[in-house]
């Protein structure tokens, strides 16, 4: 662990520089037809699709507007500043016109997505992983945007022009940012297999791209920290579950033969968010879900904590009764999904939940209770004995205006 602080140390000293690109040549025709515009990152990032994936990433992040820019905007104007509208480093036909700016934002946004459905730290308990949730999400964000750099900058060289056509002279992304007098340029691949030189490169990025306060946000975790430097590396043996995302994501395109990959890690609950597909009896028997880790469960103890989550009113989800806690279902895993962004799934969530069996059936077998209400009117609901599996604070008294029916 102290050769990781080391490195890091080092990186953070001696590469902390940043830079914007400008330009005057957005619109204008090139002087030969080979050469493209040096654009500022803004500029980059007036392109429609581009647009719609940092408001996904917005999104995806769930912070307040200052923080997103701060520590996530602030990292991608600087990533598009220094890979402008390269192509993905030619490792086949099928890759030759893919520009490596638009391949890595979709596979940070698809990363970002399937860690929605991770509950990280693995293996922790429902407080440290809301404590600690924001910070495992930027680890993977910005292992996802440094992935490849490496490769671009060995495997890529540029030739930068002046506005006139002039040429200047080669440009590397390791040099930092393009030359302000520069307006133009061109590139040709560069034939390379030398992994050992590709491996540490995308770690040389790190302080160029990455604000100084995510640097340090992430070197204040030591074990995050060295999963995190062979995420970025490309080590995906030694990164765990930042590992697995990536490589669900689809972090293959940068380095050749692909490094190895781990196995999906068994300690970690991974909730799929993107099939909706009925389970099967046999899928309900051998894939159990345990409490601490499940999703639905962690956002019901926390919305009730933090006050997101009504309780005992006349629209809420949840009530107190004296024999337990009543969940209204289906709606509150209905509310759920759709918190989650992905509301087809709702019927999948609740079945998870009631594999844990926190429920006590009703007296004809049933899952669901009837809630008799005393202005008329009933409620349907899954009833939970036991309270303090869903308030990890104190415990509301009981709704007077509610009973439990004999059903």
């Amino acid at each position: 662990m102290q050769r990781h602080s080391n490195l890091f140390g080092h990186i953070i000293h001696s590469l902390d520089r940043t830079g914007t690109i400008h330009s005057s040549t957005s619109g204008k025709s090139p002087p030969h037809p080979s050469l493209h515009p040096v654009l500022t990152s803004e500029t980059l990032f007036n392109e429609p699709s581009r647009k719609d994936c940092l408001r996904l990433i917005a999104q995806l992040t769930g912070l307040p507007h200052n923080l997103f820019i701060d520590l996530y905007k602030t990292a991608l104007l600087r990533f598009a500043s220094l890979v402008q509208e390269l192509p993905v480093p030619d490792n086949g036909p099928s890759e030759a016109t893919d520009i490596f700016l638009d391949c890595t934002l979709k596979r940070t946004a698809r990363a970002l997505k399937l860690r929605r459905g991770y509950l990280l730290p693995p293996t922790s308990q429902p407080e440290t992983i809301v404590q600690q949730q924001e910070l495992w999400t930027y680890a993977l964000f910005s292992a996802a945007l440094l992935n490849g750099l490496g490769s671009l900058a060995i495997r890529t060289r540029v030739t930068l022009y002046t506005d006139t056509g002039k040429r200047l002279k080669n440009w590397s992304p390791l040099e930092g940012p393009i030359d302000h007098k520069a307006a133009w340029y061109d590139f040709e691949f560069l034939s390379t297999e030398d992994l050992e030189v590709i491996r540490p490169l995308d770690l040389f990025f790190a302080a160029r791209i990455i604000p100084t306060a995510g640097l340090s946000w992430l070197a204040d975790d030591r074990e995050l920290l060295a999963v995190w430097l062979n995420a970025v590396r490309g080590e995906l043996t030694g990164a765990g579950v930042l590992g697995e995302i990536l490589q669900a994501a689809g972090a293959t395109f940068t380095v050749q033969p692909l490094l190895s990959v781990p196995e999906p890690s068994s300690n970690v609950h991974v909730v799929d968010l993107d099939k909706t597909n009925p389970v099967t009896d046999e899928q309900e028997e051998v894939r159990p879900v345990p409490e601490v880790t499940n999703p639905f469960l962690l956002w019901l103890n926390t919305g009730l904590s933090d006050g997101s989550v009504a309780v005992n009113h006349a629209r809420s989800l949840v009530h107190v009764i004296p024999e337990g806690v009543i969940l209204v279902s289906p709606q509150i895993f209905k509310d759920y999904a759709r918190t989650s962004g992905e509301p087809k799934t709702w019927n999948r969530i609740q079945r998870d939940f009631l594999r844990m069996k926190p429920h006590l059936p009703a007296a004809d077998g049933d899952n669901f209770h009837r809630i008799e209400r005393a202005s008329g009117g009933h409620i349907s609901g899954l009833l939970i004995p036991e309270p303090e599996k869903i308030f990890t604070s104190n415990i509301p008294a009981p709704n007077p205006s509610l009973r439990l029916g004999n059903g």
